[in-house]
């Protein structure tokens, strides 16, 4: 498998890039996101894996490019979470491409480790705002069943 090494001016690379040091690194790395895109797509035939593969070559460099160092590009445990994010990103940019005065969605990249305290405040929020539904109902029935004077 090749990997992608797009040409940055030397000055614009991170310090800690290695191009020979990394090179082993990113063609394990470039494995790993096989597997998560195999994972994801498990009735994928070979020649539709094999058309990908410059893609998730792509996906690999763009997780090489926007790593703060080498431990947290091999991060298996933030793998699949870093790649949707940046699946998220390229199709936010598509569409900004696409459709150049609408205004930009909300999109938020919730990581596994923020999961429990993400879903708690949404259940919170939903609590909150049943709460206020049933007193809001509440006081348009006693307001309507009140006898007129």
């Amino acid at each position: 498998m090749e990997t992608v090494t797009e040409q940055q001016p030397v000055e614009a690379r991170p310090r800690w890039w290695n191009f020979d040091r990394d090179r082993e690194i990113r063609r394990e790395m470039l494995k790993r996101v096989l597997d998560v895109f195999k994972e994801l797509r498990p009735n994928a035939t070979r020649d539709y894996i094999q058309g990908c593969r410059a893609r998730l070559a792509k996906l690999e460099y763009r997780l090489y490019a926007g790593a703060n160092s080498l431990e947290e590009y091999q991060d298996v445990t933030t793998l699949k979470a870093r790649l949707k994010a940046i699946v998220l990103e390229l199709k936010a940019r598509r569409v900004r491409e696409q459709n150049p005065g609408a205004q930009p969605a909300s999109i938020v990249v919730i990581l596994p480790a923020q999961r429990r305290a993400f879903e708690a405040a949404v259940a919170q929020a939903d609590e909150a705002a049943m709460r206020k539904r049933v007193r809001r109902t509440k006081q348009a029935n006693k307001h309507s069943s009140a006898p007129a004077a």
